[in-house]
């Protein structure tokens, strides 16, 4: 099941935060598999609709039930819906775990032993954190069964063409300083321009792979 805001940025003060309480409204219906007696804001429902309080969803297949898997977007989307304290404009950078912009907590270091690897932020700090900074609760966090893992990152915005880039350059000077593309001599000009020899070999190397591998790129 999808779901999709357009135009947020148009909507009336609060339009959004009350959209969704009507959006987890919903879906928990849909989860538990029958109609509602009261509407998102706990009123009684009336006419028609309050006919069909209690009865299965779906007549035919009374034991059919929702599942709420995941809520993905764009990190602007994730840090508005979801009003994460942590965000590209922070020094805590990252909502998953405790990587910051710089520093030995580096998100670019892609190493198997980066000091941030294995510090996973728990569902009760997402839940914290919010209550420190005086925040309210999102509405969609009453969806049931709910956890911190459902908010997922866009696959294209956010990786692809956000975190994976800065990754790929941290992997690229740890082989630059492995002496993966040659160690050039250590006497030889300032740091930058020992580091810019090898990463014009490393260069080299790419694009002779993609000549090997019939490979085009926007950036070749």
């Amino acid at each position: 099941m999808a779901i999709y805001f357009l135009q947020v940025q148009k909507m009336l003060p609060d339009s959004e935060h009350e959209l969704h309480k009507v959006v987890a409204w919903s879906l928990n219906c849909l989860i538990i598999g029958i109609f509602p007696t009261t509407d998102h804001q706990m009123k009684p429902l009336r006419g028609a609709r309050a006919k069909l309080a209690g009865k299965p969803l779906v007549e035919a297949h009374a034991a059919m039930r929702g599942i709420f898997c995941q809520a993905a977007g764009d990190w602007k989307y994730l840090k508005e819906t979801w009003k994460l304290p942590q965000s590209w404009g922070t020094p805590l950078v990252c909502h998953e775990c405790h990587a910051e912009l710089d520093g030995d907590m580096n998100y670019a270091d892609a190493s198997p032993t980066a000091p941030w690897v294995g510090t996973e932020r728990t569902m009760v700090e997402y839940l914290q954190s919010l209550a420190d900074m005086g925040l309210d609760y999102p509405p969609l966090i009453a969806i049931i069964g709910f956890c911190k893992s459902m908010i997922i990152d866009d696959a294209l915005h956010d990786d692809m063409l956000g975190v994976r880039m800065e990754v790929v350059g941290g992997c690229l000077l740890t082989l630059v300083e492995k002496g993966y593309f040659g160690a050039p001599d250590m006497d030889d000009g300032s740091w930058k321009d020992r580091l810019d020899t090898q990463l014009l070999k490393a260069y080299k190397h790419w694009r002779a792979w993609l000549r090997r591998s019939g490979v085009t790129s926007s950036h070749a």
